[in-house]
């Protein structure tokens, strides 16, 4: 693909298009995964789970517990480069990153 054969607009276009039809749940060519928590959810409480941000050049991790009385607890935070970042890597050097 050449850029001056790119249609800038087009592309927007198309993929914006795209990305509205997953947002509503219709059927896309873009893989969408619901990754918000609706306020109205019920949060089981006093319970560790563990929260992981894969992010283009970081992959953050950390543990977060909601109490009873609704306060956030946030520990253990690792934040480290995305595996891979520098070049391919196979699965095994994945593992050991």
């Amino acid at each position: 693909m050449r850029t001056e054969e790119i249609n800038i607009h087009n592309m927007v276009d198309s993929f914006t298009a795209e990305m509205l039809k997953g947002l509503e749940s219709n059927t896309s060519s873009l893989r969408h995964d619901t990754t918000y928590i609706e306020a109205d959810n019920k949060f089981k409480v006093d319970l560790p789970v563990l929260a992981i941000d894969a992010g283009g050049t970081n992959f953050r991790q950390l543990w977060l517990k909601v109490s009873s009385s609704g306060k956030l607890e946030i520990t253990n935070i690792i934040n480290n480069k995305m595996p891979g970042l520098e070049g391919e890597i196979s699965k095994e050097e994945s593992l050991t990153q």
